[in-house]
């Protein structure tokens, strides 16, 4: 299993983030009449097996949490 994206709707200083985590898609949250949307489009950054010339590569993505001092790095890993 792997975890593509996650939305954070109020944690901290944290309100209405969506978290994509380098995938194959691009995953955002809509707002409309009261209700919430989850759409998706091919990210065109993506790159196939990236890490590995196999077809089953060990290492298949990696992600970082940047930003400046405060900017909510920890909140983030601990909502």
């Amino acid at each position: 299993m792997e975890l593509l994206f996650f939305w954070i709707k109020e944690y901290k200083n944290l309100c209405d983030v969506g978290v994509n985590f380098g995938s194959e898609y691009v995953f955002e949250v809509h707002h409309l009449n009261g209700k919430s949307q989850l759409h998706y489009s091919p990210n065109e950054k993506f790159v196939p097996n990236l890490f590995s010339l196999d077809e089953n590569p060990k290492i298949q993505n990696i992600s970082a949490l940047v930003g400046k001092n405060a900017s909510g790095k920890s909140n983030l890993i601990n909502s």
